[in-house]
């Protein structure tokens, strides 16, 4: 079986299968359009050696999918991450947002990355005071670097998980 990620398309009266760079079993997890020539997904797929995942990232330029390098956030040894929300603006401000588990699977901490048009770059993330976990699931820009965000968090001490939803600018 062929678990590898999966892009349909609907024109108006049925859905088609479209071709990806991704042969591994990457799992996509959010779409954003700029455009119908524009268009992004994020997920994860699996290391290329080893045990977890890492983040992934996919183009379509109205022609085909191309997969577009990540650069790692700080991952603990035989930990994984990632994307799990993404959203663009324009062309040149697309921002994605998700998380760093260890090697317990174990979520750590929220990742946030932005692509300028030419590359993706790791920003800084918000976090939490203490040993407190966030994790971001949904993400919308409202342009100029604005995002809104939401996830989860687990305060230092506690087993509970609690909605939480952040600006960043």
């Amino acid at each position: 079986m062929n678990r590898a990620a999966m892009v349909q398309h609907y024109n108006g009266t049925g859905w088609t299968e479209v071709p990806t760079p991704v042969t591994t079993a990457g799992l996509l997890s959010a779409v954003t359009a700029v455009s119908a020539s524009n268009i992004w997904v994020v997920g994860s797929q699996p290391v290329p050696t080893g045990i977890g995942r890492l983040g992934l990232a996919m183009h379509y330029n109205g022609t085909s999918w191309t997969a577009s390098p990540l650069p790692a956030p700080t991952v603990p040894v035989n930990g994984e991450w990632e994307l799990s929300a993404v959203s663009a603006d324009s062309a040149n401000d697309v921002w994605a947002t998700g998380f760093v588990s260890n090697a317990d699977g174990l979520v750590e901490h929220a990742i946030v990355e932005h692509f300028n048009g030419t590359s993706w770059k790791v920003q800084p993330a918000p976090s939490l005071s203490g040993n407190s976990v966030l994790s971001f699931d949904g993400l919308v820009t409202t342009g100029s670097g604005r995002l809104w965000s939401v996830g989860s968090r687990n305060p230092a001490g506690t087993t509970v998980w609690q909605t939480l939803t952040a600006r960043y600018s």
